[in-house]
């Protein structure tokens, strides 16, 4: 039953994950489309405040 439920609780993870990454290419990709007819550039800056 552990396994069961542990394998349920992995799975579900995995495809949050993807959401999450899904989300974060089309925020990307809207970022680079503006900056593009802006003729800028993207700045990234990625923090884990701890």
């Amino acid at each position: 039953m552990q396994i069961v439920l542990s394998a349920l609780l992995t799975l579900a993870s995995f495809a949050q994950q993807q959401e999450i990454q899904q989300d974060a290419e089309i925020i990307l990709a809207d970022a680079y489309k503006q900056a593009a007819a802006e003729h800028k550039n993207v700045f990234i800056e990625l923090r884990a405040d701890w």
